[in-house]
């Protein structure tokens, strides 16, 4: 189990979308779109933006926030640095949270529901630390009903 902790130590390069000229070296990269739309928003209708995102998916990095303009990425292996939750637990390249019952009722079967995430189905991407918003502690729980929700970066 790793902690989660500031990603203070990291390398970060700073490229414009017209120009990259990438530091693969680097554990975060940051690209400048000149636009509210993040890399993969533009990736769909701009041939440049999308030779841009395939080139930092094909070295391993994924988009983590999009804010000001610019789209952040981050090396797939220091996805776990950017969080500052206590309760995330990582296997390997999965993450999840384990919420107790709302309420314990010691003759009843206590049971398990299993939410299942997948970084690309995420919509939320836009937002600032996006996994704070798709491992959502407001999912309302039941008695004797544990909450696991899973986030694969595979």
């Amino acid at each position: 189990m790793k902690l989660f902790h500031k990603n203070n130590g990291l390398k970060r390069t700073i490229v414009n979308l017209n120009k990259p000229s990438f530091n693969w070296d680097s554990d975060k990269i940051v690209v400048k779109t000149s636009t509210e739309e993040n890399l993969l928003q533009l990736s769909r209708s701009n041939q440049d933006a999308y030779d841009v995102y395939i080139e930092l998916l094909n070295h391993d990095y994924v988009l983590y926030m999009h804010q000001d303009q610019r789209s952040y990425f981050i090396k797939r292996e220091e996805v776990w640095t950017i969080w500052q939750r206590k309760d995330l637990i990582q296997q390997g390249q999965t993450f999840y949270t384990l919420a107790d019952p709302l309420k314990n009722n010691k003759l009843a079967k206590k049971r398990l529901v299993v939410i299942f995430l997948q970084c690309h189905q995420l919509k939320i991407i836009s937002q600032i630390m996006w996994p704070d918003g798709c491992l959502s502690k407001t999912i309302p729980r039941c008695q004797n009903i544990y909450l696991k929700i899973l986030l694969s970066l595979g």
